[in-house]
């Protein structure tokens, strides 16, 4: 669960709270306490078992189980509305968490960058051109930038697919932004940790869709 992110509901970009004040130490410790209560509470259904996960897909409407039966057929049809109605049915019943939803829909929150060991906010560099271009495909499919974007956006066609690719360019991002270092040979930045639970968000619910579509 990260504090601080940029806004895409749709394609459209909103920066939040960008002026950043620095927490003291008991603020940042109640903070991560509080992201390690969550993050323990959420990743319990990652190892649901099948029991727990055929309970739960029955309390899902009518039309967010024929969105899991799409995806078992590999059927590359699914909506935005219906993944957004999946995915915050799921929310609503706390299989995924509020962080968990937003990660999902769609690309809709990145981390604009997080608090050091002292309590101050860092930002991390832009997502990289391979994000952006799956943030905002309809700027790409323009000849001035040469380049050949599909007309249709996948993420509402075949959306885990779309998601795992999502997952692997944030990954590329996280490890390209770890690897910056200062002048001096120090890290640039201090900490990925929001990049890495924004793509753990991703894998597990995405695991959890997965499951619940074979049911």
């Amino acid at each position: 669960m990260t504090t601080f992110h940029v806004n895409r509901p749709y394609g459209q970009t909103t920066f939040l709270n960008p002026d950043v004040k620095p927490l003291t130490p008991e603020q940042l410790q109640e903070r991560n306490k509080f992201q390690a209560e969550m993050k323990k509470k959420y990743d319990s259904f990652s190892s649901a078992d099948s029991s727990d996960l055929k309970a739960i897909r029955k309390q899902l409407s009518a039309n967010s189980q024929r969105v899991l039966n799409q995806i078992k057929n590999g059927y590359g049809n699914v909506s935005r509305d219906e993944w957004y109605s999946l995915t915050r049915e799921l929310k609503d019943l706390n299989v995924i968490s509020d962080s968990d939803f937003y990660s999902l829909n769609p690309t809709s929150f990145t981390p604009l960058g997080d608090y050091d060991e002292n309590g101050n906010f860092f930002y991390y560099p832009p997502p990289s051109e391979e994000m952006d271009r799956m943030i905002h495909p309809e700027l790409y499919r323009n000849s001035i930038y040469g380049q050949n974007a599909p007309e249709t956006d996948e993420r509402f066609g075949d959306p885990l697919k779309y998601l795992y690719a999502w997952i692997a360019a944030q990954e590329d991002w996280m490890n390209d932004i770890a690897q910056e270092k200062n002048a001096d040979g120090t890290k640039k930045y201090p900490n990925v940790s929001p990049i890495k639970a924004n793509i753990d968000s991703c894998k597990k619910a995405a695991s959890i869709i997965e499951k619940l579509s074979t049911l």
